[in-house]
Order: C-alpha cells, then structure tokens, then sequence
C-alpha cells in the first residue's frame, strides 16, 4: 500500500513540476517557447492518465490521502494559471495577426468570388 502511495504522489510531483515548469517559460510566450513546452505537457499527461488509473483501481488509498487531495489541488491552481497563461498568449498573438493584416480577403488577395482583389494604398496622415 505504501508503495503505491508513493507512486501516486510522485505523479503528482512529476505532473506539477512539468507544469510549473510551463508556467514559467509562459511568461514570455513566443512561439520558440510554445513549442518547447510540449514535452513537458506530454510527461505532465502521461503522469495524470497514470494517476488517473492508480486512483480508478479496486484498491482504496487510505495512508496518505490529505498530502495527495492537497498535492492535486495546488496542482489545479498551477494548471488554472497555466489556462490563463496561454489564454492571453493566445488572445496577443490574434490580435497582433489583426494588426498585421486587414482581414481575410486581403491576406489571401482574392475576394469571395475568387477574383483577384485589387490592393488598395495605406496611407498614413499625420497632423499636428
């Protein structure tokens, strides 16, 4: 019993430092990061499906079950800020692509009924 105590705490562990570990490298968001935090979102699955399938066994945890419910729910709080994290990752990037482009049609450079979209000139008027 005690073994498996363990090994469900440690998956646990594992889970929360791949996601503290995304929690820090979210602060600076760039697409170089985005794609460097997919293994660690990988090893923190992998632990909770392997958490997952110690806590739905027939056997009950009846020894250290307060430090586990306590593991899982600062595990939670990390994974809520890591939601937010690339939620406002994601909403700067869109709206930098809005700022980048002035829309669908003229991005792609046809209209919708597949002519050629002639390109109107941006100008820029400063007064002062």
């Amino acid at each position: 019993m005690i073994d498996r105590h363990l090994s469900e705490l440690q998956c646990v562990k594992q889970a929360r430092r791949s996601i503290r570990l995304i929690r820090q490298r979210l602060l600076n968001p760039t697409p170089k990061v985005m794609e460097i935090c997919v293994p660690h979102f990988k090893v923190a699955i992998d632990c909770l499906a392997q958490l997952h399938g110690l806590l739905g066994s027939e056997t009950s945890i009846t020894f250290g079950r307060t430090v586990l419910r306590a593991e899982i729910v600062d595990l939670r709080a990390e994974l809520a800020q890591v939601n937010a994290l690339m939620n406002n990752a994601a909403a700067f990037y869109a709206g930098l692509a809005q700022l980048m482009g002035n829309g669908d049609e003229d991005m792609a450079g046809y209209t919708a009924a597949g002519v050629m979209a002639t390109a109107t000139p941006v100008r820029l008027q400063l007064e002062g």
